[in-house]
């Protein structure tokens, strides 16, 4: 086609009936209005010529043995029915909802108004998988399943997800304001073989509501940006690791809580835990040892030792509590390496014996409660109360 359009040169239907070994091959871009049919004999194939066209599909695509529509290239602009598996890069520009799952090789991208309903079927790509435009997911089953291979980069709309589960083998990166924002249980899963980096533009109105971590042993999660999370867990019992990077400024980790299933998992420098959670939610097993942990809750009890005999290290503690609230220490002794920070709310030792190597600071509203007579707390450097009473 020298100008294959919906409005100019274009096929109505396509049926394909070629099963020679050379197949069919495109020449150009080419525009199917309605469906494209591969007939049952084997082994058709489709593919094209020079390794970029596209092939433009606003109805079905019908293959009963799978795999033998192999354009680079594949554009979906209606609600297409597909075979179980394709091996083209798959763009969905319109309202697609699946009747069935499928498996891709290659990559999955829904852009322009697109909305992509996996409307509970599995959708598995080998390569990576983006949003762009107004294009958006939408995963409101708990069958709901989209399993990339690649990278995730969610550039397009929030779409709804309130359900099911992104399994994610590559790198996340959400650009733009709303366009990563799932609710209810919807999880992303990491589960790549090496290590996997996050990137958030934007952390005020774009989120994770579960972030699972289940890579193998060795392997580590890189926080490239500030992150935000309802949850996150590490799920497994291997020794992986979730750091960030040094800055300035350091990674910030948003969080109301931290599971844990492994005392080998750790969460690590350069990092810092803006913990929003309450009382036994920090974390359940694994090891932390970050540069600052801010307490921004109501009611905390701040850990040293977890449940599952994790060991908590903070170089610096920030208390950042709600105005009247308290955040209690857990266990003694309690070695804070370098500076604390009172700043609202009040911190109280509860009978516990504070050692802090540097700086003591209340400021804003914040201050040190101190009721108990084991309380102990000593500094190493200088001890400035400025804050409230």
């Amino acid at each position: 086609f020298t100008n294959a359009s919906a409005t100019q040169g274009r096929f109505q239907d396509l049926e394909i009936l070629n099963a020679s070994a050379g197949g069919v091959r495109f020449n150009s871009d080419v525009v199917v209005v309605g469906n494209v049919v591969l007939g049952a004999a084997s082994p058709i194939n489709v593919a094209d010529t020079n390794g970029a066209r596209t092939a433009t599909i606003g109805g079905n695509l019908v293959d009963a043995l799978g795999n033998r529509w192999r354009p680079t290239n594949t554009l979906f602009t209606g609600t297409p029915s597909l075979p179980a598996s394709l091996q083209t890069n798959v763009t969905f520009s319109g309202a697609a909802m699946l009747a069935g799952g499928f498996t891709l090789t290659g990559d999955l991208a829904v852009s322009s108004t697109g909305n992509l309903t996996l409307n509970g079927f599995k959708v598995t790509a080998s390569g990576n998988s983006t949003t762009s435009g107004g294009g958006a997911l939408t995963m409101t089953n708990v069958s709901d399943t989209l399993d990339i291979n690649g990278s995730a980069s969610f550039a397009g709309a929030a779409g709804t997800l309130s359900n099911g589960v992104i399994l994610l083998a590559g790198n996340f990166t959400q650009t733009g304001t709303t366009s990563f924002a799932p609710t209810g249980p919807q999880r992303v899963v990491l589960d790549g073989s090496g290590t996997q980096s996050i990137s958030f533009a934007n952390t005020t109105n774009s989120f994770f509501r579960r972030l699972d971590i289940a890579k193998p042993a060795g392997t580590q999660v890189m926080l490239n940006t500030n992150v935000r999370a309802g949850a996150v867990r590490f799920a497994g019992f291997n020794a992986v690791t979730l750091t960030g990077v040094a800055g300035p400024p350091l990674s910030r980790l948003l969080v109301d809580s931290i599971l844990g299933q492994s005392t080998s998992s750790s969460i690590a420098s350069p990092l810092v835990i803006d913990w929003a959670g309450n009382t036994g939610s920090l974390l359940d097993s694994g090891n932390i040892n970050v540069d600052t942990l801010v307490a921004t809750g109501t009611t905390q009890s701040i850990p040293r030792f977890g449940p599952g005999f994790g060991t908590y290290t903070y170089q610096s503690l920030r208390i950042g509590q709600q105005s009247g609230t308290v955040a209690s220490i857990a266990a003694t002794p309690f070695p804070i390496g370098n500076d604390l920070v009172i700043s609202s709310g009040s911190l109280q030792p509860n009978g516990a014996k504070v050692a802090v190597t540097g700086n003591l600071r209340t400021e804003g509203t914040g201050f040190l409660r101190m009721n108990n007579a084991l309380d102990s707390v000593g500094v190493g450097v200088n001890a400035t109360f400025a804050g409230g009473s």
